[in-house]
């Protein structure tokens, strides 16, 4: 078996078979680091199990499931799954940007004493065009809860 990728993305699936060939590609192409794409599908009823037979990508790793289990127990799967040292979190509906991995994992090898990374949101409709950003989470956490919210596991907000 080849060496361990740097990155391990994992992005969870159910009836995401509309958008999800988009999301696979935004990921296949980022480029400046190594990393490997598992999916797992949580029981999809539609078209998602075809769309991901069209990828041939040795970098991706396909996981089907007959019945939905739940987001948690996919993404835990797709967590013990992972073979890079870093774990990257992805929805099978969304776009990653061109050169997110390169700059979270130069970031994370700069800062070693840093063990979680997030970042923001950029809305878009349905032709592909940036409508704005979700600043719900902008507006409604700062960093001193996040920090308070992993210390203690307790989610005041």
């Amino acid at each position: 078996m080849s060496s361990a990728p740097a990155i391990s993305v994992v992005m969870p699936t159910y009836n995401a078979g509309r958008y999800i060939g988009e999301a696979v590609r935004s990921v296949l192409d980022q480029q400046g680091v190594d990393f490997e794409l598992i999916i797992i599908d949580d029981g999809s009823t539609d078209d998602t199990e075809k769309v991901m037979k069209s990828f041939t990508d040795p970098r991706i790793r396909y996981v089907r499931h007959g019945v939905n289990r739940g987001l948690v127990a996919a993404l835990n799967e797709g967590i013990d799954l992972a073979r890079g040292a870093l774990i990257a979190r992805m929805d099978a509906d969304d776009i990653m940007l061109p050169g997110r991995l390169a700059t979270q994992h130069a970031f994370l090898n700069e800062h070693t004493a840093i063990d979680l990374m997030a970042g923001f949101v950029e809305l878009m409709n349905s032709e592909g065009e940036t409508t704005g950003v979700w600043d719900t989470d902008r507006a409604t956490v700062s960093e001193a809860e996040i920090r308070d919210y992993i210390d203690t596991g307790e989610w005041d907000g």
